[in-house]
């Protein structure tokens, strides 16, 4: 088996951590080097690589690499993911794929100029009740598609150090609604094959009042062959609470109706060490499946289920939203 050789644009996003840790445990792939020009978070991954360059540039240029995943702050995963694909390398991107269409599009093109794969980190597809719930819409087991009402709430990350740009819209592009439409948005276009048609939204800033950045808002979706979904998204959740947030969806069909909650599989445990009650989750790790698959797939020269033109979709779903919020109008795509 051929050895996969990766390296890593940053551990500015939160998620790098997960991808690192599952990333170590696939067979034959080594993590060779680690590129971090977000000073806050160098002190925090110095034992996670021996080598770690400090541009983005010298990680795009090292011939030893086969895939560079990206995540970086927002803003900066155009000019990372393009440094990589021109240098020969493909690509894992985490999401949101960028902050605008125009960055999407570029590095769109410049995967089928180079031919290089340019992927997208959506691990909710790989949730194996989500891949039971498509297989089963697929059947026409639900029936007709009516609705599709979700929540994607979670803690806002810290506004200092290393996570600080996450409420920086310049460099995330957006709050809560960015953050958390993304996944749902993603998810309603794979279990319904169908286009968005419009979008109303409204924005709020309810829990971090010194910040400005929307941290809560309503999101109402419709979709060209008559589905609706509704998305509650938010960084509602206190820093003590039991768990980060949680991905929870209602799926309305003509002939079924079923509720899941994505981060169920879960062990409460109470000590007299800490001040709350925290939540251990036991079930499928999304992540490691999901990098199992986006490697199995390099290794074969194949592409896997999330591109980056998945990824250009939801950011759109994201982008209309603000309009929405923004205007108090319907838009229309």
């Amino acid at each position: 088996m051929k050895k996969i050789k990766i390296g890593i644009a940053s551990f500015a996003h939160i998620h790098a951590y997960s991808y690192y840790d599952c990333i170590k445990k696939l067979p034959d792939v080594d993590v060779v080097a680690i590129a971090e020009e977000n000073e806050y978070s160098k002190e925090q991954i110095s034992n996670l690589s021996d080598l770690i360059y400090s541009d983005y540039e010298k990680l795009a240029v090292n011939s030893e690499i086969d895939v560079i995943l990206v995540t970086t702050e927002n803003k900066y995963h155009k000019k990372t993911a393009i440094l990589a694909m021109e240098n020969g390398k493909d690509v894992i991107v985490e999401k949101p794929i960028a902050t605008s269409l125009e960055d999407a599009d570029s590095m769109i093109k410049t995967a089928e100029k180079t031919g290089q794969k340019l992927i997208q980190c959506y691990p909710c597809r790989y949730h194996p009740t989500a891949i039971s719930i498509k297989n089963e819409i697929d059947k026409g087991i639900f029936g007709e598609l009516l609705s599709i009402s979700a929540t994607n709430h979670g803690q806002m990350p810290e506004h200092k150090g290393a996570t600080k740009w996450f409420s920086q819209k310049e460099l995330s592009g957006g709050g809560a609604l960015m953050d958390h439409i993304t996944h749902v948005a993603d998810l309603n276009f794979w279990f319904s094959g169908q286009s968005i048609e419009s979008v109303f939204a409204l924005k709020f800033n309810l829990f971090h009042p010194t910040l400005d950045i929307d941290d809560a808002g309503m999101v109402y979706l419709n979709y060209d062959q008559g589905l609706h979904s509704t998305l509650d998204p938010s960084w509602s959740r206190p820093k003590n609470y039991e768990t980060w947030g949680d991905l929870t969806m209602t799926i309305f069909g003509t002939e079924r109706t079923l509720t899941f909650d994505m981060f169920a599989q879960s062990a409460r445990v109470h000590s007299d060490k800490q001040s709350h009650p925290i939540l251990i989750n036991y079930g499928s790790n999304m992540d490691y499946i999901m990098l199992n698959d986006f490697i199995d797939c390099i290794r074969k020269d194949q592409m896997p289920m999330l591109s980056g033109k998945d990824g250009r979709k939801a950011l759109e779903v994201a982008l209309l939203a603000y309009k929405s919020a923004e205007t108090g109008k319907l838009i229309k795509t």
